[in-house]
């Protein structure tokens, strides 16, 4: 994902090859931005009220959709 890409308040899931196993594969909210906008951090908070910087390159963003409505299936 490029970092010009992510928005905040989107929904992202860590990278299965991230370097901390506690984080890979988990789902959290894009709640800050820190630095250039070509290559920033961003924090991420997560379901469980967990927060932790990553790299844009260290997740994606999650695109699931519920069959009746196509709204997101996510709400916090």
């Amino acid at each position: 994902m490029r970092s010009q890409d992510v928005q905040l308040g989107m929904l992202v899931r860590v990278s299965q090859l991230h370097r901390k196993l506690d984080y890979r594969g988990q789902t959290g909210v894009v709640q800050q931005r820190y630095g250039n906008v070509d290559y920033a951090a961003f924090d991420i908070q997560f379901l469980d009220g967990r927060s932790e910087l990553f790299w844009h390159h260290e997740f994606d963003e999650v695109q699931e959709f519920t069959r009746s409505t196509d709204k997101p299936a996510y709400t916090l």
